[in-house]
């Protein structure tokens, strides 16, 4: 008998992690917005020059873009939603 692959670990709904992972990418895929995927993309891109102290305006946890914290003193967040 032969040992599952390190991807077949089924999680709680019985879906292995590739196929949470999968379906995750096609659900942002499909349902992002063509500007939330562009802005993903620049804020990406320019994640090395975030540094210091920075002010994000809208605040809320979007898209696919985690926030760098690597160079990051502090973040400050001005949301209009509480």
């Amino acid at each position: 008998m032969t040992q599952p692959s390190a991807n077949y670990r089924p999680t709680y709904d019985g879906k292995t992690t590739s196929q949470r992972n999968l379906l995750a990418f096609l659900r942002y895929y499909v349902w992002a917005s063509y500007r939330r995927k562009l802005l993903d993309k620049l804020l990406d891109r320019y994640r090395a020059t975030f540094s210091g102290i920075v002010l994000d305006i809208g605040g809320r946890n979007r898209g696919r873009f985690e926030k760098p914290k690597t160079f990051v003193y502090k973040c400050i967040f001005a949301d209009i939603n509480p």
